[in-house]
């Protein structure tokens, strides 16, 4: 499977967030979604967070939010059981 990243900038940037707080969670999330097919990564309003968008067999199978939970940013998602980290919302 593929991650295509659209916003480079973005992306490194929430890579070295979570490594500057020892969070794994980012990376978790990101093999997740590598292995349900083709990965379009894009920034999103949310600090730290994407929107994605997954494609098999060349379309759109599945679209959504890689949402960074912390601190005291609105991330307009809802979380059953409330953590800090990243999270997939689809």
């Amino acid at each position: 499977m593929c991650l295509t990243v659209k916003c480079t900038e973005h992306y490194e940037k929430a890579l070295a967030f979570a490594k500057s707080i020892n969070d794994s969670s980012l990376q978790e999330c990101l093999n997740r979604l590598n292995k349900m097919g083709n990965v379009e990564l894009f920034a999103d309003f949310v600090p730290h967070s994407f929107a994605f968008i997954v494609f098999k067999n060349g379309k759109r199978e599945m679209n959504g939010g890689l949402i960074y939970h912390g601190g005291s940013t609105e991330t307009f998602t809802v979380q059953l059981t409330p953590t800090n980290g990243w999270s997939i919302h689809t």
